[in-house]
């Protein structure tokens, strides 16, 4: 995945983060993905930022009979807690609600918990762990479906979604 950011600072407690990404397949021989969009930061408290922010996605579906690239919609917010902020150490817990629109699976809401623990970049390596529970919603019916769960671990770049 290669990501790049420009973050602008609104206020004291607000930021808006303008993001790109593009993802590929294979060794990075085979590109997937593009997507673009705002994200918006706000710190309500000591603890806790409100999230909110929009994708546009260009994306490759190689299964589709009709159109091998489809441009869909998410939009998303939620909030993120901080538990623990002691020395070097950092616990976070997020949670998302997301709306994907115009995908070739219909549209659908998908809620995203996420925690992640690591160290100050500026004190350590910046090692991160984040663990992701995601349940999703297709359609109007009332169930909603267990997605699995990831484990990531890594360089902590900062970038949640």
């Amino acid at each position: 995945m290669h990501v790049n950011s420009v973050q602008l600072t609104l206020s004291q407690r607000a930021t808006v983060l303008i993001q790109t990404r593009l993802r590929t397949r294979q060794a990075y021989q085979e590109f997937f993905q593009a997507r673009i969009g705002p994200v918006l930061n706000f710190d309500a408290g000591r603890r806790v930022t409100l999230i909110g922010g929009y994708y546009f996605t260009a994306q490759h579906y190689p299964a589709l009979k009709t159109s091998q690239w489809v441009d869909h919609n998410r939009y998303f917010g939620g909030a993120s807690v901080r538990l623990v902020n002691r020395g070097a150490w950092k616990v976070d817990w997020r949670n998302l609600i997301e709306r994907f629109q115009d995908t070739p699976k219909g549209d659908y809401t998908r809620f995203r918990m996420s925690r992640r623990r690591g160290q100050d970049q500026a004190r350590l390596d910046g090692h991160s762990h984040d663990g992701r529970a995601l349940r999703s919603k297709q359609g109007d019916g009332p169930d909603w479906r267990n997605c699995g769960q990831t484990i990531e671990s890594g360089t902590d770049h900062g970038d949640w979604l």
